[in-house]
């Protein structure tokens, strides 16, 4: 996942790695007496960090966002070493008054027989847990993982794992105040460009049998704008060559550092999507600066493979559908005409604008789409303001943390209410009605 906030938590990491018997402390001003703590283990993050494959950076983000929130709210974060030979102990576990692990966090527990508390506990699972997949080794709804109930699992994306909790990512800054159109700030720099969704591109390479339209859809964007991807040259996957391979036009760069790939987003019209990576939250933060986003809607919805859930997925980011156009787009990558006039009713509004000396030269200009508001695209382009801006915002992200917080509560047989009904004999003995 490409996101401009990674960073954050790299850096929290880097720290970590230098500790073996003490940990770090985020102090938010009280005393460290009498501060609440808060035992933060991104045990998955640790095994991936550093190594040469692709490790989700949305989960990076996530976790980053998760130990700044905490610390907005008081806490003194606890953020556990990076060790694999070191785990919490009882003790720590009994010093502190919520945990955040995840699955292998609690795996790692279970090996040494010190399990993170049920009461206290909540782990980070990005695509959610549904409880429909019972046996698996790994993640199945089998003891010990169904001492944590489904509303414990923390997911990335809102409103797709319905058991679960959503917690998401602190991807762009608040709602901008009201403004006239004279108090707007002034339009960024902004070219006709697309910035193409990812770092890695395996999926555009024919030989890795993904589907066809993947590598079909950058070729259909490119005949409507200049598109620029910022590529890991040194991937596994040969990212670089299949891009070079599929569609010779696009210009390849650099991973670029957060503060330059926040001002590449802003200084494009476009994040275009292929299909994956999925739910990447960097299409929030595009949005957020002011950028519309294009993502396609997969041919027949996909059931993951190797993930907790067997809920179908319908799209690159499903939140991304309940964003109305003409902001985000999600389109049939399989129809190219209809392709084509989201392009034009884009460049209608880009040229609305921005004027038509911003697009290609050359091109008869588009009339805008019925309903399409020039003050409202001005107040994008200028501020990011869209709706359901808020659920990616810092101040939703905050309300979710403290949310989490107050629900930290000994655990009831009621928290297990829709597992009862469908594998009872899993849950432990607290789950079971008096």
């Amino acid at each position: 996942m490409e996101t401009a906030t990674t960073p954050g938590l790299c850096m929290c990491l880097a720290t970590a790695t230098t500790t073996t018997t003490t940990v770090n402390h985020a102090r938010a001003g009280a005393s460290h007496e009498d501060m609440s703590k808060a035992l933060v283990w991104p045990y998955a993050a640790y095994l991936h960090f550093g190594v040469k494959r692709v490790w989700s950076l949305g989960e990076y983000s996530q976790w980053a966002d998760l130990c700044a929130a905490l610390a907005t709210l008081g806490f003194e974060v606890i953020l556990f070493p990076m060790n694999a030979k070191v785990f919490p102990t009882q003790g720590l576990y009994d010093s502190v008054h919520i945990i955040f692990t995840d699955y292998n966090g609690v795996h790692a527990g279970k090996s040494k027989k010190c399990l993170p508390p049920a009461d206290k506990t909540w782990l980070l699972d990005t695509f959610g847990t549904d409880g429909t997949v019972l046996q698996h080794e790994f993640f199945g709804r089998i003891p010990p993982l169904t001492n944590y109930p489904l509303e414990r699992f923390l997911t990335l994306v809102p409103g797709y794992g319905q058991r679960n909790t959503f917690l998401g990512v602190a991807a762009v800054a608040g709602r901008p105040p009201a403004s006239t159109a004279e108090s707007l700030p002034g339009l960024p720099p902004r070219q006709w460009r697309c910035v193409l969704w990812s770092k890695v591109q395996p999926w555009l390479s024919e030989k890795n049998g993904f589907p066809a339209y993947h590598w079909q859809l950058l070729r259909e964007y490119s005949k409507h704008c200049q598109v620029i991807a910022t590529i890991d040259r040194k991937d596994t996957y040969g990212s670089e060559q299949a891009i070079k391979d599929c569609c010779p036009d696009v210009e390849i760069r650099d991973v670029a550092s957060p503060e330059g790939f926040q001002e590449l987003l802003r200084s494009s019209a476009v994040y275009v999507g292929v299909g994956e990576p999925l739910i990447a939250p960097s299409c929030f933060e595009a949005l957020g600066l002011g950028t519309h986003v294009v993502q396609p809607r997969f041919p027949e919805p996909r059931v993951l493979k190797n993930k907790p859930t067997t809920q179908a997925w319908t799209s690159q980011h499903p939140f991304l559908e309940e964003v109305p156009e003409p902001f985000a787009f999600t389109v049939d990558p399989l129809d190219h005409v209809a392709l084509a006039a989201v392009f034009g009713r884009l460049r209608a509004n880009f040229e609305a604008v921005y004027g038509r000396q911003a697009t290609a030269p050359g091109v008869a200009p588009s009339a805008l789409a019925p309903g399409d508001d020039v003050p409202a695209l001005r107040r994008f382009y200028a501020t990011g303001d869209h709706p359901a801006r808020e659920q990616y915002a810092i101040a939703g992200f905050l309300k979710r943390a403290a949310r989490i917080v107050r629900r930290t509560q000994p655990l009831r047989a009621e928290d297990w209410a829709w597992e009862q009904q469908d594998h009872p004999q899993s849950l432990p003995d607290v789950s079971r009605p008096a």
